[in-house]
């Protein structure tokens, strides 16, 4: 997570826990700074804690929340684009959900929890039904969730729910509860239970909330990996939402007389897969990328993209597909200024030299 979105939350979190008084407010500094401490480490975490303190002191010391709050979220909604206040709105939720698993009733006051939460979400300009799904997951109101299409459980026994999708992992002491937001295409994951998980060589702690990225892995001892895209590509199947399918089938190229290149090669792939190409040097993993890149359409075999021949549709593929090659695109003669300059002037020729 970013600084800029970290210290976001940390000023709304100021301005929501400054109208707090007594016990609640040194409760308060001492779970936020734990939670810091335990998801950034003691030197990261003491500086965002003492930023944390300072944004307090001033919210205190400065009209209320009402007065204060809606020019704080019209900020937002200028300098941050849907996805990035949907993750703010997370991150915000994620650290009440902190609080209050450690003190029951801290920012649950009746109404006024639900409505400076929901106050928050609509001054993100986030639409109403996917602001109350997020918040039901994050406090475990699994069965209120409206669009349960997107929710993926995973765990060695099946749970008595029939209309949320399960993948059974044997050995699993718990539940993996994930849920997934259009909006902000991002995977949400909370865990109950006593294995020690890892994401990306990184402890899972029960209880708390964490937003998966493409490559993403959760490991255990005894565990079979469950993998980024096994969890999308699930969900996406069941809520019927557009994805992309890549097949071959019997896709040859060779060099020449040579008989070097790529042999009867045969493959499906969906939205969400991590897929390494792996080989000794002059197998043809090069050859492969600048096939399914676009760049070289002299194979023979078969090539789909969503049920469409690459070689039919080769232009518009083209525009839709991205290509980084291995080796830095840069000139070393010029600065990093003049790299990204030309590079814009030689693929977007409209530019003005201003």
């Amino acid at each position: 997570m970013s600084d800029v979105i970290i210290n976001t939350v940390l000023r709304i979190l100021a301005l929501l826990a400054s109208s707090k008084q007594g016990e609640d407010v040194l409760l308060t500094k001492r779970y936020v700074e734990n939670y810091l401490y335990s998801n950034y480490g003691r030197l990261i975490g003491k500086e965002k804690y003492s930023d944390f303190l300072g944004y307090m002191e001033a919210y205190s010391s400065n009209k209320g929340i009402s007065q204060n709050l809606q020019p704080l979220l019209n900020l937002i909604n200028r300098e941050y684009s849907l996805k990035q206040r949907i993750q703010i709105f997370i991150t915000l939720l994620n650290f009440i959900s902190y609080i209050w698993n450690f003190r029951m009733g801290f920012f649950v006051e009746g109404e006024q929890f639900v409505s400076e939460i929901d106050q928050v979400a609509s001054g993100f300009r986030i639409e109403k039904s996917v602001y109350l799904d997020i918040r039901r997951f994050v406090f475990n109101e699994h069965l209120r969730i409206a669009d349960r299409q997107n929710l993926l459980l995973i765990g060695a026994d099946i749970p008595p729910v029939d209309d949320i999708r399960y993948l059974k992992r044997e050995r699993l002491k718990g539940l993996l509860s994930f849920m997934y937001v259009p909006p902000g295409e991002m995977i949400l994951l909370r865990y109950r239970g006593r294995d020690f998980l890892e994401i990306n060589r990184k402890i899972v702690f029960p209880n708390q909330l964490y937003t998966l990225t493409p490559g993403t892995s959760i490991s255990g001892a005894g565990i079979e990996p469950i993998y980024y895209g096994e969890i999308l590509a699930t969900i996406l199947k069941k809520s019927g939402s557009s994805g992309i399918t890549l097949q071959a089938s019997h896709v040859n190229f060779t060099y020449g007389s040579t008989g070097q290149g790529i042999h009867d090669l045969s493959f499906t792939f969906h939205s969400g897969d991590l897929v390494a190409i792996m080989g000794d040097s002059g197998v043809g993993k090069s050859t492969l990328l600048n096939i399914l890149a676009g760049l070289n359409s002299a194979y023979q075999g078969n090539l789909l993209w969503n049920g469409l021949e690459y070689k039919s549709h080769n232009k518009l593929f083209r525009e839709l597909t991205g290509y980084i090659t291995q080796e830095d695109s840069l000139i070393e003669d010029l600065t990093v200024y003049q790299n990204l300059y030309f590079s814009s002037l030689l693929s977007l020729g409209e530019l003005s030299s201003d």
